[in-house]
């Protein structure tokens, strides 16, 4: 056992990995990376252009 873990907590660590680690070493998919890539870069997109009818002062 992992010292300093209590046994529940080991023994759910251990599940979840045996259960996700072979998907967590899967690559993304492109789609996913690219809608990523372009929400990760919003300081350089321009802002978008605000209604001034709608414009709170």
């Amino acid at each position: 056992m992992v010292k300093g873990k209590r046994p529940f907590d080991h023994w759910l660590h251990k599940q979840l990995h045996e259960l996700y680690d072979s998907i967590t070493k899967e690559p993304l998919p492109d789609d996913l990376v690219k809608l990523i890539d372009n929400d990760a870069r919003p300081a350089l997109k321009p802002a978008p252009a605000r209604c001034q009818s709608c414009a709170l002062t």
